[in-house]
């Protein structure tokens, strides 16, 4: 049967009568990966060496439901997929509230749409028993695991990518400029800007990192806080720290930058926020 994911909706609670389900979830995925941690062991290393082999083996077992994605097809087992994420969680449930029973529809099909098989198996292994354990290296992975986990609400994958971000924010640059540079560079360098970052930490309310993130744009680009193709696309409050942010640069290169801000929120600020400068002032009075 195949079942829709809505990304939209998180169930964050259940109900009394779910507490033992939810106890009893948790006892059968800890032992059962317990056990394949030792099969594992036992097993020829030369094999067992790829993570990618010890995730199809791990989601092999047990498996009643296809996650399909855009170039292939993986088996999951639903208990386990229900326990570490709500939006998946919810799917099942809309399969198993339709009370099909036939053989022919008992394992759950789920569109993983916008998805490949490669960058679900580069974000599971961050909520499965792999060897070695999973650790986020690089900015790209640090993405991907945000969206994905915004995208399906997978509670133990998106701490680990704020906690990267949060210990490596300083190493965040000024978007590249075109250039002659090699592509490989170029791209590196790219995944690394601040503003990326920014933008990125916004859309997903990621607030811890928000003000951390705001220090390093001022710091490291402030010509970026006057280009409107960057900024117009920040929500009001994070508008408003950048203007707040800004106040402690001189004078000379507030007002611009503040009124660039401004027009791009198309909100008042608060008199409060405005009178870090005069030059500023008086343009938001007019407004």
């Amino acid at each position: 049967m195949l079942v829709t994911v809505d990304r939209r909706r998180t169930l964050r609670g259940v109900d009394g009568r779910a507490a033992d389900k939810v106890t009893s979830i948790k006892r059968m995925f800890h032992t059962q990966f317990s056990c394949v941690r030792q099969l594992i062991s036992r097993k020829d290393k030369a094999v067992m060496d790829s993570v990618e082999q010890q995730l199809k083996e791990l989601m092999s077992i047990d498996a009643d439901t296809e996650l399909r994605f855009d170039d292939g097809i993986l088996p999951a087992n639903s208990t386990v997929l229900s326990f570490f994420s709500s939006v998946l969680r919810a799917a099942i449930e809309s399969h198993s509230a339709g009370g099909t029973k036939s053989s022919s529809s008992s394992t759950i099909v789920i569109p993983m749409q916008g998805l490949t098989v490669q960058q679900w198996l580069a974000v599971a292994p961050f909520w499965h028993p792999v060897e070695p354990a999973a650790v986020v290296k690089t900015w790209a992975q640090a993405e991907l695991l945000l969206r994905v986990g915004s995208w399906f609400d997978l509670r133990p994958v998106m701490p680990k990518a704020v906690k990267f971000l949060a210990a490596n924010v300083g190493k965040l640059t000024a978007p590249s400029k075109p250039s002659g540079a090699a592509s490989g560079s170029s791209s590196d360098s790219n995944d690394a800007s601040v503003w990326k970052w920014l933008l990125l930490a916004d859309e997903l309310h990621l607030t811890t990192c928000i003000p951390a993130l705001v220090k390093r744009a001022v710091l490291v680009d402030r010509a970026g806080c006057s280009e409107l193709a960057i900024i117009q696309g920040l929500s009001t409050g994070t508008m408003q720290k950048l203007v707040a942010e800004l106040a402690v640069i001189p004078l000379g290169l507030q007002v611009q930058m503040k009124c660039n801000i401004l027009g791009a929120a198309d909100v008042s600020i608060s008199h409060t926020v405005c009178t870090h400068c005069e030059g500023c002032h008086s343009v938001c009075i007019q407004r």
